[in-house]
């Protein structure tokens, strides 16, 4: 192919400016690349210079919130159960607002249930299973009976709320 004598320089212009534009984009992803670099950088520093978390810290600190989430959830059931509720789904309301409740000991769980006016009974379902149950029923008029499970591995399962006694 041949080019005019007036057309050479014209086209060696043009690809003198395509060059251009390579290398700004190779300086253009540099610079992108060592930005992130320097963010990186950034980044590890300011985390080092974080306080040190101990294991007993963590250890401990869901335990509190644990604590916090239950006792919350024993205070809400207990008002609700002082009004006699005409509907279940407001007990489940309640544990919607609270569960799931996880990493808790079982002898926390038990001091803090306890403190429910309608606490009734703690039983074992199964070998790894503590089952709480909580019980606003009289002699002279029905209620409502509430239960979860304590796992082995500290979490609170599978509320449930029946009308007791279930027969009228």
């Amino acid at each position: 192919m041949r080019f005019a004598a007036d057309e050479f320089p014209a086209r060696a212009l043009l690809m003198a400016d395509h060059a251009d534009r390579i290398e700004n984009s190779k300086m253009h992803s540099l610079r992108l690349i060592l930005l992130a670099v320097v963010v990186v950088i950034c980044d590890t520093s300011a985390m080092a210079a974080q306080p040190t978390i101990t294991i007993a810290q963590l250890e401990r600190a869901p335990e509190l919130d644990c604590a916090t989430k239950l006792k919350g959830l024993i205070i809400d059931i207990d008002e609700l159960l002082a009004k006699n509720p005409r509907n279940l789904v407001d007990v489940y309301e309640v544990f919607h607002r609270h569960f799931p409740i996880n990493r808790c000991g079982m002898d926390e769980v038990s001091l803090i249930v306890k403190t429910s006016r309608y606490f009734r009974s703690i039983s074992m379902n199964g070998p790894k299973m503590h089952v709480y149950s909580l019980n606003s029923e009289t002699a002279s008029s029905r209620g409502v009976a509430v239960s979860f499970g304590l796992t082995d591995a500290g979490e609170l399962v599978f509320p449930f709320a029946i009308w007791s006694p279930s027969f009228l």
